[in-house]
């Protein structure tokens, strides 16, 4: 059979047929595309939602661990606040002592202050050093 054969007999036969199949592909591959365009167009604005969503959620969690850290130790922190080694007063007592003092002797109103650092030691003995003072005071031009 020819191809002109083919053309004049069985195509006016099935020409229906193939219309709708035509046609029903042609309506899929156009609601894919749009399926597609709109996943497209529409996918970064929810991805962006999504990070800051995450994000949100870690801050949230970081607070919460932070807040439950606090709870915890509270009671720690108010017994070392008891025994007045945290959350004493802003400035020692013997620091005013001090300012008074040079303030009496007319003393610039400048004075610089050298602390040293009290130690500790619990698990070793310490070794025996000269005596040095822990505050010294220096009148600064």
């Amino acid at each position: 059979m020819s191809m002109q054969a083919f053309r004049t007999h069985v195509f006016p036969l099935v020409r229906p047929l193939a219309l709708k199949w035509g046609t029903v592909l042609l309506l899929q591959a156009l609601a894919w595309g749009v399926l597609w365009g709109a996943q497209y167009v529409l996918k970064p604005t929810w991805q962006q939602s999504e990070t800051q969503a995450q994000a949100s959620q870690a801050q949230w969690d970081e607070a919460q661990a932070e807040q439950d850290d606090l709870t915890t130790h509270r009671s720690r922190f108010e017994q070392l606040k008891a025994a007045g080694l945290v959350g004493g007063d802003p400035r020692a007592a013997w620091v005013d002592d001090l300012l008074r003092t040079a303030r009496d002797q007319g003393l610039q109103e400048r004075l610089g202050f050298t602390l040293a650092s009290p130690r500790r030691w619990l698990w070793t003995k310490p070794k025996p050093r000269a005596p040095r003072s822990s505050a010294t005071c220096s009148n600064t031009a």
